[in-house]
């Protein structure tokens, strides 16, 4: 199978020309290439679950759908707040979910000078 990436001549510091990509030495299956080389993890059991967990993480993403459940279970519901809340919840995942589409096309996209 050939690379992606266009031959590109080169001189090497010895003078001659190096003829073809930067990127030749990689084989096509770049996730067992780059693993080749890594030592191979323990294996996650009951008793060392806790050590494999990332704290600062675990705190963060834990925090705020805490403070919300805390909050919904101890404060009145208003209608105006309902209304907003479901107003927000919606355009804020429709906004998610039209923008990576969009974001998809973008990083695709090779522009030429007149449009940057």
């Amino acid at each position: 199978m050939s690379t992606l990436t266009p031959k590109i001549d080169t001189k090497n510091k010895l003078g001659s020309v190096d003829i073809g990509p930067d990127d030749a030495h990689i084989p096509d299956n770049y996730i067992e290439y780059e693993l080749r080389d890594s030592k191979p993890l323990p294996p996650v059991t009951w008793g060392n679950w806790w050590t494999e967990l990332n704290y600062l993480s675990l705190a963060i993403l834990t925090a705020s759908p805490s403070i919300a459940i805390y909050g919904a279970l101890t404060t009145k519901l208003r209608w105006e707040t309902l209304a907003f809340a479901t107003f927000y919840y919606f355009f804020t995942g429709l906004g998610s979910y039209l923008a990576s589409p969009i974001l998809l096309v973008l990083t695709q996209t090779e522009f030429s000078l007149p449009l940057l």
